[in-house]
C-alpha cells in the first residue's frame, strides 16, 4: 500500500511524542494560551478522534469483495411472539 509508509511513519511520530511527554507539552501550552486569551470553557473542552469525519468505504462498507454470510439462518423458535 503506497500510503502505508506515511501512516506507519505518523504512528512511530505520535508514540514518541507520547512517550517522551512532547503530546503532553504541546496539550498543556495550548491549554494555558486559550484559557489566558478567554477562548477556552473548562466544561466542554477535549481533544477527541471522534470529530473526524470519515467515508463508508474506509470503515470497509461498500468494498468490493466483501464478504456476506449468505447462509444465515434462524432458528424456528426465535420467531416473533
Amino acid at each position: 500500500a503506497p500510503n502505508g509508509g506515511i501512516l506507519q511513519a505518523a504512528y512511530q511520530r505520535f508514540r514518541q511524542w507520547r512517550d517522551n511527554g512532547t503530546f503532553e507539552q504541546i496539550l498543556r501550552h495550548l491549554y494555558l494560551r486559550l484559557r489566558e486569551d478567554g477562548l477556552i470553557d473548562l466544561d466542554t473542552w477535549m481533544v477527541d478522534s471522534t470529530s473526524i469525519r470519515a467515508s463508508r468505504a474506509a470503515s470497509g462498507a461498500g468494498k468490493k469483495g466483501a464478504r456476506r454470510n449468505r447462509n444465515t439462518t434462524v432458528p424456528a423458535e426465535a420467531g416473533p411472539d
